[in-house]
């Protein structure tokens, strides 16, 4: 096995930002603390938070609970969190989320049975203004084209390995504050043209709050614009790995760019047509590459 247990191991660590949660982070930690799975570390990092957050969760009598204070930077406070982790894997939660009782026993364990996955996520199910259930494509290659047109992977549900992340060159800053929002969109995005394998377990292992007060729903339109640029990157990165992979695509992106510039196509057909051929081009590489959840 890649983990092995010992008295000094720790084999997860929770990365928890808290922003003015005194309303939800009791919930959120009673979920996290009641895992079946319980050697791991909870680094709660204060935000700044302005309300009673903090004391709230200094309520709670639990050795694996440790508080980092930080300023008011969201971003920041990802960075100091993971610099801060002595686990194994990391893994990401949000304040007004929850876990189920087996995310982080499912989650170590696929982790410990496929060695080539770096970074994984789940499904989730929304609660609150809206009920519904979050389903993000399994597959590493789906996950890696997927992204081409929005976010495949819902960021409160990931787990990495560590071993891996730390071999980004920017690590331990892995988020960029030019991309809040959507920083976990541009990490995915740069860690997908590096070469680094993904995957989403297709179970139910969060609940995902939904309110008009969520980050997403008050930086809706931020966010939106962000996620753009992120994906113009990307498609431009793909791109050339494409071309550089078989040269016949050239002139196709070439008259797409060209016709794009010239607003005779929008930059929804463009996506569309990047997604395409990269599905198709991955398919090529490796016609016999699998969902490694159904061999």
């Amino acid at each position: 096995p890649l983990y092995i247990k010992t008295m000094e191991t720790i084999a997860i660590s929770i990365i928890l930002p808290v922003y003015n949660a005194e309303k939800y982070i009791h919930e959120c930690i009673d979920s996290i603390l009641a895992q079946s799975f319980t050697n791991f570390e909870l680094l709660v990092i204060d935000d700044g938070s302005t309300d009673n957050s903090v004391g709230i969760i200094n309520r709670f009598n639990e050795r694996r609970i440790t508080i980092i204070k930080n300023r008011h930077d969201f971003i920041s406070s990802l960075n100091l969190g993971i610099k801060s982790a002595k686990g194994v894997y990391l893994a990401r939660m949000d304040a007004d989320d929850l876990m189920l009782p087996h995310r982080l026993k499912t989650q170590f364990d696929f982790m410990e049975s496929n060695s080539d996955i770096d970074i994984c996520g789940s499904w989730a199910e929304t609660f609150g203004i809206r009920n519904n259930i979050l389903k993000s494509p399994t597959d590493h290659n789906d996950i890696i084209s997927n992204l081409i047109i929005n976010n495949s992977l819902l960021h409160p549900t990931i787990i990495m390995r560590k071993s891996a992340v730390s071999r980004y060159p920017e690590y331990p800053d892995l988020y960029e504050p030019a991309y809040l929002y959507a920083e976990d969109y541009r990490l995915w995005a740069e860690l997908a043209i590096k070469g680094y394998r993904f995957a989403n377990i297709p179970d139910i292992l969060l609940k995902y709050r939904s309110s008009e007060t969520q980050v997403t729903s008050v930086n809706f339109r931020k966010m939106m614009s962000v996620s753009q640029i992120i994906q113009k990157q990307y498609i431009e990165k793909v791109a050339e790995k494409i071309i550089e992979e078989d040269t016949d695509y050239y002139p196709v992106f070439s008259d797409a760019i060209a016709l794009l510039q010239n607003n005779k196509l929008s930059f929804n057909a463009l996506k569309l047509l990047t997604f395409d051929i990269y599905q198709k081009h991955l398919k090529q590489k490796d016609p016999h590459d699998k969902d490694i959840r159904n061999p």
